[in-house]
């Protein structure tokens, strides 16, 4: 499975810095939400005095990165297709008479970056405290009881996960009083199944009986705000 994001990106160049010792270096750009995947420009002074400018594009990526890169300045375009793995890059020439306008350059560019399946393996988003409440299971107040196995849960999670559980812990009902309940029209996987989506409000993959088996577990208990 591959992914594909794309980005625009403007950056203006002053002559004054490409004509700098330094030349111009633009800032860093993360790519999508991957925290280790970025890009920026760079353009160095031209000591052969040639009249042309090359502005370079660089990746920094831990893995194999494809990108295309439509690049435009003052209605010159180019496309080139790169693929890249640590660090690399692309250069775009033009003439500097056509690019440079009153003092400065102004390019915009239109990034595609194709991720490959080991890249989105490697892809971790911040693990909010719901899921890290669900890994520890720690401080947990209340059990779901199904067959012989048991899921302890906190009430504060299944309460606004589902209305019906809402009401239910609102009582003074027997289950409240003993800090569980048995369900008994759903099995052991489902019912983990919809614990998980209580906590991180994704499905995770499943089998397509449990997967059916868990929209009737979140008609029954109207489980609210899911993500699919």
């Amino acid at each position: 499975m591959m992914m594909n994001i794309i980005q625009l990106s403007s950056v203006t160049i002053p002559e004054s810095d490409y004509n700098g010792e330094d030349g111009f270096t633009s800032d860093k750009e993360q790519i999508g939400t991957f925290n280790d995947y970025s890009f920026y420009f760079w353009a160095d002074k031209d000591y052969s005095e040639c009249g042309f400018v090359d502005i370079y594009l660089d990746i920094d990526s831990p893995l194999y990165v494809k990108v295309t890169w439509t690049c435009t300045v003052n209605s010159i375009s180019m496309k080139d297709t790169a693929q890249f793995d640590s660090l690399g890059r692309v250069v775009f020439r033009g003439k500097k008479s056509n690019m440079f306008k009153n003092g400065f350059l102004k390019m915009d560019s239109i990034l595609e970056f194709e991720f490959t399946p080991q890249m989105i393996s490697r892809f971790k988003t911040p693990t909010s405290h719901t899921v890290a409440m669900l890994k520890e299971k720690k401080f947990t107040d209340f059990t779901f009881c199904v067959g012989n196995e048991e899921i302890k849960v906190h009430k504060s999670i299944i309460a606004v996960a589902s209305s019906v559980f809402a009401a239910m812990l609102e009582t003074d009902c027997k289950e409240i009083k003993e800090s569980k309940v048995v369900i008994e029209d759903f099995d052991y996987e489902t019912v983990d199944a919809a614990v998980s989506l209580m906590y991180t409000r994704k499905v995770d993959y499943l089998s397509v009986n449990t997967l059916l088996n868990l929209y009737k577990f979140a008609d029954k208990y109207d489980l609210l705000d899911t993500v699919r």
